[in-house]
């Protein structure tokens, strides 16, 4: 009875020592694909593209992309990078040449007014204007020609100035 105390003994604690070793084994992440844009999405980034011929369109771009901080102090300019860091804008729009003109967002209900604000507030401080359009009511490829047009005259402006 000793002995075969002794051996379950012995084999719980080796079945313990297993587990622990293979389970502290790290494990190859798991992802799947994911479609880049929602169906309504994808439609306004048509609209898009047919509205602003000449120009380049581009979905789901990181802000970090666009902005960076400008402080000279290490720890502000750590601070306000990490604010953008983790966001991305619906819609960025480039000239001919690859310039920034503006950003588009395409706001449904999930977007909250005051959190938007401090977003456009962050694009604005590099000079990059942001137009919102509501996901309910899309303007119309004419609509947003014209305003893409009046922000570029803007910025025309302001630079003549």
């Amino acid at each position: 009875m000793k002995i075969f105390l002794a051996i379950l003994i012995i084999l719980v604690a080796a079945a313990i020592i297993a587990y622990v070793l293979l389970s502290s084994r790290p494990k190859a992440p798991a992802y799947r694909k994911r479609a880049v844009m929602t169906p309504n999405e994808l439609e306004f980034q048509g609209r898009l593209a047919r509205a602003l011929v000449g120009m380049h369109v581009c979905p789901q771009v990181a802000m970090h992309a666009l902005i960076e901080p400008t402080a000279l102090n290490g720890q502000t300019r750590l601070r306000d990078f990490r604010r953008v860091s983790q966001k991305i804008v619906d819609f960025a729009v480039f000239d001919a040449q690859w310039a920034i003109v503006l950003v588009i967002e395409l706001d449904d209900r999930t977007h909250v007014a005051s959190r938007d604000a401090i977003r456009d507030s962050y694009m604005s401080a590099a000079g990059i204007r942001t137009l919102r359009y509501q996901s309910r009511a899309k303007p119309s490829e004419d609509q947003i020609a014209a305003d893409v047009c009046a922000v570029q005259q803007a910025a025309a402006a302001l630079a003549a100035a």
